[in-house]
């Protein structure tokens, strides 16, 4: 009996000494500080600490322990998916693998623990900055779909605060990601909201600024279109760019979208309408005193006009297509108005002598831009017009085939020519 006695109370001190070891003390969980993101020693230091309580543990698993310690029950769920998930492929062509480095995990959870705390003070500001940092991080490693995810946390929080300014910022930087990310249908959709939103505000000055990125997505979707042949997609886009662009008032961004607008009816056959939208892009053009602009639109108006057979008209709209250039010295420009009306001379009945002087400044302007393609074009335009003027100039060489008719066809022509005429 004394014997099991002994024996009971030293096993009862064994189990209590066993029940001392077995079960450590519990942690006491971090203090938070007043501003939301942990004690005074952050989640990154927070974390090797949390690894000495249980023994050497994996990054992903300290960042896990630290959010639940901490609280912040959201803020477990997001860094357990990042940490736990698969490297996901940012370059389909180079092959680049991505997932977050371990050195890289608690800056994350800081993050969006101090996102989440913040948004239960109703800090929205900071809130939004927090999902900010997150889409840029993850867009500069080319992870898309992580970075479209916190832009659309932000606008979801900027809903949430009732905040016009916190909204339109919102917007405007997920437009800018997406347009960024070549998704200029999601960002078409977000720049239009931001515009909405600025025109209930009643600023006149955001509304404009809201309208150009717009015009220019618009465009940019419209120009798109037309290298995939969808012209009739392509020409309602372009319209809606002139139609934003007129309401805001914007006279570079209207007249942009006449001259694309004019491009594309011209593609759908519809000359005489292609004509009166370069109309109104020459129009626009000098009421913005964009010399260079004019220019261009007097060129686009003159090649219409010539298309549709009013010869009068376009050679008038290239000189003044070619005053304007040599005004702005646009030497392009003026390359290419001194080609056409060289070109436009060279139909006339008695032409010739004008094409000749048209197309020799064609060629001095084609030398000054140093472009060899273009020179090389200059130099048989010219030697053309010169074979025609001294061809219909000289006496006995009068024929209904024209120089280059002669030269190939007609062997008695040229050598009466070449014996009576100078050239």
């Amino acid at each position: 009996m004394l014997v099991f006695v002994s024996y009971s109370c030293k096993a009862r001190h064994s189990h209590h000494k066993m029940a001392a070891t077995a079960a450590p003390r519990r942690p006491t969980p971090p203090t938070l500080a007043k501003n939301g993101a942990g004690d005074a020693s952050g989640p990154a230091q927070q974390v090797s600490a949390s690894s000495s309580l249980g023994g050497a543990h994996s990054v992903a698993f300290d960042v896990c322990v630290q959010s639940l310690m901490s609280g912040c029950v959201n803020s477990f769920v997001s860094i357990f998916t990042l940490s736990h998930r698969p490297p996901v492929c940012v370059d389909e062509l180079a092959q680049v693998m991505f997932s977050v480095p371990d050195d890289r995990l608690p800056w994350c959870l800081e993050r969006l623990m101090s996102a989440e705390l913040q948004r239960r003070r109703s800090q929205f500001r900071a809130v939004l900055d927090e999902h900010y940092q997150l889409a840029d991080y993850f867009e500069s490693c080319g992870d898309k779909q992580l970075a479209i995810r916190h832009h659309l946390h932000a606008l979801q929080h900027a809903s949430e605060s009732s905040d016009a300014a916190l909204e339109i910022e919102a917007h405007s930087r997920a437009a800018s990601m997406y347009e960024r990310q070549k998704m200029l249908g999601e960002a078409t959709v977000h720049y239009e909201t931001r515009l909405r939103l600025c025109e209930l505000t009643g600023d006149a000055a955001a509304r404009s600024e809201a309208s150009r990125p717009l015009i220019k997505v618009l465009l940019a979707r419209g120009h798109d279109a037309m290298k995939e042949q969808q012209f009739e997609s392509a020409k309602q886009l372009f319209e809606v760019a002139v139609n934003a662009a007129k309401a805001v008032g914007d006279v570079a961004g209207e007249a942009d979208a006449y001259a694309a607008l004019g491009n594309v009816t011209v593609v759908l056959g519809d000359m005489r309408k292609a004509l009166d939208y370069q109309r109104r892009f020459l129009v626009v053009a000098r009421e913005s005193k964009n010399t260079v602009a004019e220019s261009a639109a007097s060129l686009e108006v003159a090649k219409l006009q010539d298309a549709l057979g009013q010869s009068t008209e376009a050679i008038e709209s290239l000189k003044s297509a070619l005053c304007v250039a040599e005004e702005a010295n646009d030497l392009r420009s003026i390359n290419e108005a001194c080609r056409l009306l060289g070109e436009a001379y060279r139909r006339q009945p008695n032409g010739l002598t004008k094409a000749v002087h048209y197309l020799r400044e064609h060629f001095r302007a084609s030398r000054d831009l140093g472009d060899t393609a273009i020179l090389e074009s200059a130099r048989i335009s010219l030697g053309m017009a010169l074979g025609e003027h001294h061809f219909a100039a000289s006496s006995g060489a009068a024929s209904s085939s024209g120089f280059l008719g002669v030269c190939v066809d007609d062997l008695p022509t040229l050598l009466e020519w070449l014996g009576a005429g100078e050239m």
